[in-house]
């Protein structure tokens, strides 16, 4: 039987960078694959980075181990003299929206089970 890759677990536009088995933890560290981000104010691309935080979202249950997310995401200088915001976050909308503590699949499946109960 041939192991799946960790890659198939994770969601597009995101890039492996280590992954821990902590206690009854599966903790993937991940980064966006992308080198540019757009503003969620004007809509320009932007490269030009200011810094970076971690953030840790919970995912779907990984061969009976919980799993989380550990997101590095980058925040970046807005170079669009007439936007308002100097620097933004960059979005990661294809694993969660903005402040979510959850992934999209996560949270679809609580909404499935508290439908179902």
């Amino acid at each position: 039987m041939r192991p799946l890759p960790l890659a198939d677990f994770i969601p597009t536009g995101l890039a492996v960078d280590a992954f821990d088995v902590e206690k009854n933890e599966v903790v993937i560290c991940v980064r966006s694959a992308t080198p540019l981000a757009r503003c969620p104010a004007c809509g320009a691309k932007s490269g030009r980075l200011h810094s970076r935080y971690q953030r840790t979202i919970a995912d779907l249950p990984l061969a009976g181990y919980s799993t989380s997310l550990r997101v590095w995401v980058r925040r970046f200088f807005c170079d669009s003299r007439s936007c308002p915001r100097r620097i933004f976050a960059e979005r990661i909308e294809t694993v969660a929206p903005p402040r979510s503590r959850r992934t999209d699949r996560l949270e679809s499946l609580a909404h499935c089970l508290a439908i179902a109960l």
